[in-house]
């Protein structure tokens, strides 16, 4: 009986132990993953304290103070004064518009127009990115170039346009060459001279020269029409005095310095 009961109480303290083992290996499985559960909880906690901090730290060194957004240079727009932004503006008018007009004339070179639009691109660049001094330096040399420019195309014009007038005016005038023949010969050199200018690209001198030849013609043929009435008012007086000999010299005088004025022709037939 003795035996049995030992036994028996052997039997029933082996489960009892058997499940208290259990139990403890059940606790150990269970109490890991809470602790990860844990750990997990405080870095979310502690993790975004330690970004804020950090960006305190990064915000007091780089001067900007706390919530202020960093602009980079890039999307500011610098500040250009009026008088910057008219001759920005004024330099694209010359190129896009007024020169374009002399290239489409063939009156300028396509290299220069090229040239000034790369210069007047860098002006622009510069504007963007603030260097407003340099932008101005840039955007006064284009304007300089292309106004002197113009200057020339203009003068060229009216040099090809002289050239005409004043080579018709010597024509009409020629018969004035005997009578007036130093003075002819200064407006001719001079219209020889402007010719010359202006195949050397001379233009603003060349209109200069023409616009004397054709000041000395001007005055040539005043001087003619002040002596031709000059003589026709004395050989009217000798024909008054009877004196025909005097009035012919004087009609005479008046055809060799027109010999198609009627007047003079008639005061001879009479």
């Amino acid at each position: 009986m003795k035996e049995l009961a030992h036994l028996n109480f052997r039997f029933a303290k082996a489960p009892l132990e058997s499940l208290q083992y259990s139990d403890k290996r059940i606790m150990s499985r269970t109490k890991k993953p809470a602790i990860l559960v844990a750990l997990g909880l405080g870095a979310l906690v502690v993790l975004p304290l330690m970004i804020w901090l950090v960006g305190q730290l990064g915000s007091e060194r780089s001067g900007l103070p706390t919530g202020a957004p960093d602009l980079g240079s890039s999307t500011q727009i610098p500040a250009v004064d009026y008088e910057l932004d008219q001759l920005a503006k004024k330099v694209g008018t010359l190129i896009e518009e007024d020169l374009a007009e002399v290239l489409r004339r063939g009156d300028l070179s396509l290299n220069f127009l090229a040239d000034l639009k790369r210069e007047a691109s860098r002006a622009q660049n510069d504007l963007q990115s603030g260097r407003l001094d340099r932008a101005r330096k840039r955007f006064e040399s284009v304007l300089a170039v292309g106004e002197a420019q113009l200057t020339a195309v203009a003068a060229m014009d009216k040099a090809r346009s002289l050239r005409e007038s004043t080579f018709t005016e010597l024509g009409r005038l020629e018969y004035l060459r005997p009578t007036f023949e130093n003075t002819y010969r200064e407006a001719m050199n001079s219209y020889n001279t402007a010719l010359s200018l202006m195949d050397a690209g001379e233009f603003v001198q060349s209109v200069d020269k023409f616009e004397r030849a054709t000041a000395i013609l001007g005055d040539l043929e005043a001087r003619s029409i002040e002596q031709v009435a000059t003589l026709l008012e004395a050989a009217e007086r000798k024909i008054e005095s009877y004196d025909f000999s005097l009035a012919r010299q004087a009609y005479e005088a008046v055809l060799e310095i027109d010999a198609s004025n009627s007047k003079a022709a008639d005061g001879l037939t009479m």
